[in-house]
């Protein structure tokens, strides 16, 4: 759903995503940010100016010293001053560099003390990385480099431990992999142990990289729900996001990505996969969209209209830029008072927000202008109405909405159920004191809540297993 949480805030999702926590280091090694290009492009084309002096010394020196630059805030030296690939160039700039460092600041606190540096080396590449520890929480900074030591990689991810919890004793899980031959995606299949037959749905993820999971910090909704439903007799389907499992592709074609590419093309090969696999005996197929995914639903069903029915969670009706414009300054503005450098990142969104207003065919922006995101994203979804397209939908839907979610609001949920409320193919549920990952929460809704090891509410999943079995 970014983009440090599960977010429609659309930020350079290149620097913070959500990712899982645990085996963190592992993943952030085979995972990690690539670009293809060869060695003399990016380093002639990386955007260095002749004046910079670029950090030298060996892989690790010099991640040690992106970090340094980066907790002392000097965003003009981590700017310009490393070996960039040229794709990744674009992306680190001042404006991006002030935003992750807010939005961290706003999670994990201040930044306190480096606590442990990791060097891992794949296929003649390296890999740095570097726990910080913050007032609240931990953070990995994590640089790649190829072998010519160009850094083609640079993520900060949260970095917290996270409470083993085993899988159900009626419930097993199976390990798959599908999708097109150059995204194959990791999964794990979620089933009843007891059952030959069973519903299965499919957890479709909300916006930037995240993994089958969709870990944010200590807390995983997506395992939730898989066992919640696969005890009550429901298989589940999650999988690793493709901007997750590879982004080394999405950041050399990140200028004509688009939310088929994102989302809506893997949801495809998941039902695919349902259906095509012998040893899946699925009474009927269901998908979940989890905030972009929910807002994407009507474009999903579109894509598989034979599914079975839809659950719209936590999806937001209004255009991602307009959540851009509400949630910053929301979140700017929790301590009562906002910064010289919150106002900057408002100012800069707001330009976000103008130009994604007025984006054409003739616009010549740049991710960064865009916000970490390319041309070609918006002008698709330009002009997109999920709630009025929804209309044309005849199969169940399910829209769940938390009264606690500041990123996807009940403005949202009102809007689908002025636009759908009425039609007998449409339930609609509201749950009290929940926030944007279904879990509770207490006081003034904010992201330090999704850090505290909670679950995905017991009525949440009850109300979906009861609609599934009564459609």
């Amino acid at each position: 759903m970014k983009r440090f949480i599960i977010s429609l805030t659309i930020i350079a999702m290149i620097l913070v995503g959500c990712k899982g926590t645990e085996q963190q280091n592992n993943e952030d090694a085979q995972n990690v940010i690539n670009d293809e290009q060869e060695t003399k492009d990016d380093t002639t084309d990386g955007g260095q100016s002749d004046n910079d002096v670029l950090v030298d010394g060996t892989e690790e020196e010099i991640a040690t010293s992106l970090n340094k630059a980066f907790m002392d805030k000097d965003f003009e030296f981590v700017s310009n001053n490393f070996n960039y690939s040229a794709q990744l160039k674009q992306m680190v700039n001042v404006e991006m560099l002030k935003s992750a460092d807010s939005q961290i600041n706003n999670l994990a606190g201040e930044f306190e003390k480096v606590l442990s540096t990791q060097v891992v080396e794949q296929d003649n590449n390296k890999i740095v990385i570097i726990t910080n520890k913050y007032s609240k929480s931990n953070i990995n900074c994590t640089v790649s480099f190829n072998k010519d030591k160009v850094i083609e990689g640079f993520s900060l991810t949260p970095a917290q431990d996270v409470e083993e919890v085993s899988v159900p004793e009626n419930v097993k899980e199976i390990a798959v992999e599908f999708g097109e031959e150059e995204y194959r995606l990791p999964g794990l299949l979620t089933i009843p142990k007891d059952k030959d037959e069973y519903p299965v749905v499919i957890l479709v993820h909300g916006s930037g990289p995240n993994d089958k999971d969709e870990t944010v910090g200590p807390n995983k909704p997506f395992r939730d729900i898989a066992y919640g439903l696969a005890s009550k007799g429901i298989g589940v389907l999650r999988y690793d996001k493709r901007v997750f499992a590879h982004r080394d592709k999405w950041i050399s074609e990140q200028e004509e990505l688009t939310v088929y590419d994102e989302t809506i093309d893997d949801v495809v090969y998941a039902y695919d996969y349902i259906l095509d696999n012998k040893d899946i005996n699925a009474t009927g197929v269901y998908v979940l969209g989890h905030s972009l995914s929910g807002y994407l639903m009507p474009r999903i069903a579109n894509e598989i209209p034979d599914a079975s029915g839809y659950i719209v969670f936590a999806g937001p009706s209004r255009p991602m830029e307009d959540l851009l414009v509400y949630q910053i300054p929301y979140l700017s503005n929790l301590d009562g008072k906002i910064t010289d450098e919150e106002q900057q990142q408002i100012d800069y969104y707001q330009s976000v927000y103008d130009k994604v207003k007025n984006i054409d065919e003739s616009s010549n922006y740049t991710t960064a202008d865009l916000g970490g995101l390319g041309k070609a994203y918006y002008l698709d979804l330009k002009d997109y109405k999920p709630a009025l397209v929804a209309k044309d939908i005849t199969k169940p839907m399910l829209f769940l909405q938390g009264k606690r979610d500041y990123q996807v609001t009940l403005e949202d949920y009102n809007i689908w159920k002025e636009s759908l409320g009425s039609k007998d193919n449409v339930t609609m549920k509201l749950y009290d004191g929940l926030n944007h990952l279904f879990m509770k929460g207490e006081g003034t809704p904010n992201p330090d809540e999704y850090y505290i090891p909670s679950r995905v509410d017991d009525k949440v999943i009850e109300d979906i297993s009861e609609w599934i079995s009564s459609n």
